[in-house]
């Protein structure tokens, strides 16, 4: 089996889109649930074969944004990133040297510019959801590079369930002019692509999951998450060779934990307070099948059309979670901890020495200078805007393990950070 051929034959309808919108110079928005397989679909997106039979060798710039593990950027580190991997996909020189909005906006406006009649540019955002936090002057660059680019500016992001109800003003604008709230969401894999699956992470870990391929296409339901982290669990139990043992220690499994509290934090409240009513009894989901919250479940491949759920292994995760709104959930301080819903939170020294500074002005800013004062208080040689920046993007991870919306540490340019 070819498997990067298999993986093209599968995502064929979703290229065709994507084709479509770069030749256009328009905005495709795919949604799919944590592993679901978004990074596959851009490595197709990104490959010769792509251009050959979708673009016709046509001259375009596809200009790569992975912001996978990249939440909590800063506006300036975020600017910079993207003229980087405009700079290299476009083959130039010189980037600008300070780093702003007006540099931002003119940089890539005189890219524009400066393209072929025949030339287009199109920025592939993966893991778009991660920079929701960024303020409307960035969502209004993107919107009014395209309207004045006449059709040679494309974007295709690739989000989790985020955006389906994101709060940002300036992303709502995005996603209203250029899409109408249309999104695609990405498919499940079939047969054919799940063995793909198996045989890549054959590759990566060097292990035949030959006696297992059956268990693993049928329990992992086309999930390419699901087919990943069973046969990782395989790697180290190959004695797991029925699907209640392996099951069992999946739910033991912390990584395996990890990646089903991302899936579940990543929907809107209603859809996920819908799936955990659905769980406890699937006939109730034929009251919520026509609305909108329920109709993304089924959209996103949780949810059967007769209520069933298509993944076992959320559901002990699932029932432990507490269905509270986002107003509801309180972080409090009680000593030197902080607690979530009667939970010791468990911050390293340096996340707790930011968390605590944000925690004490919570509402205002906590500029970069106090923050470096609680992380180096009698070291300030080692002070570094980068370092501080990576602390935060730990700590809004380290919230995200406890259901709580890691957007709620804002970076304000410039300036610091702010706890909402």
């Amino acid at each position: 089996m070819d498997i990067n051929s298999q993986f093209f034959r599968f995502f064929k309808p979703y290229l065709a889109k994507a084709a479509n919108t770069i030749q256009t110079g328009k905005v495709m928005i795919f949604v799919g649930i944590n592993a679901i397989g978004k990074s596959i679909l851009v490595e197709q997106i990104l490959s010769g074969k792509f251009r050959k039979e979708f673009l016709k060798n046509q001259k375009v710039r596809l200009v790569f944004l992975s912001f996978k593990d990249r939440s909590g950027l800063s506006k300036e580190q975020l600017y910079d990133y993207w003229l980087t991997q405009t700079q290299k996909a476009c083959q130039l020189k010189k980037k600008p040297e300070e780093i702003n909005d007006f540099s931002f906006d003119s940089y890539l406006s005189e890219i524009v510019k400066g393209l072929g009649p025949d030339e287009k540019i199109s920025f592939i955002l993966q893991d778009a959801q991660n920079i929701f936090n960024q303020d409307n002057s960035f969502f209004q660059s993107l919107i009014y590079l395209s309207i004045y680019s006449y059709g040679k500016v494309s974007y295709i992001l690739l989000s989790e369930p985020q955006i389906l109800n994101v709060k940002n003003t300036g992303l709502q604008k995005f996603i209203q002019r250029f899409t109408k709230y249309k999104f695609t969401f990405l498919p499940l894999y079939d047969a054919k692509t799940s063995l793909a699956d198996i045989k890549r992470q054959e590759l990566l870990l060097g292990v035949s999951f030959d006696r297992y391929r059956e268990m693993i296409i049928k329990y992992s339901r086309g999930l390419h998450g699901a087919i990943r982290s069973f046969c990782f669990l395989l790697k180290d139990h190959p004695d797991a060779i029925n699907i209640r043992r392996l099951m069992k220690i999946a739910y033991n499994d912390k990584l395996c934990r990890f990646w089903v509290k991302e899936v579940l934090n990543s929907l809107p409240f209603e859809s996920l307070r819908i799936f955990k009513e659905v769980s406890l009894n699937r006939t109730k989901f034929q009251k919520y099948k026509n609305s909108l919250e329920g109709r993304w479940l089924a959209d996103l491949g949780l949810v059967k059309g007769n209520g069933e759920l298509r993944f076992p292994l959320l559901l002990p995760i699932l029932s432990e979670f507490s269905l509270k709104s986002e107003k509801e959930k309180e972080i409090k301080r009680v000593k030197n901890n902080f607690i979530i819903y009667g939970e010791k939170v468990n911050f390293s020294k340096k996340e707790l020495a930011v968390f605590n500074s944000l925690y004490k002005k919570k509402g205002r800013v906590v500029s970069f200078d106090c923050l470096g004062d609680a992380l180096w208080q009698n070291e300030p040689d080692k002070f570094s805007l980068w370092a501080i920046a990576q602390t935060v993007r730990r700590l809004k991870r380290k919230l995200s393990t406890y259901f709580i919306n890691p957007q709620i540490i804002r970076s304000v340019s410039g300036e610091g950070y702010i706890l909402i």
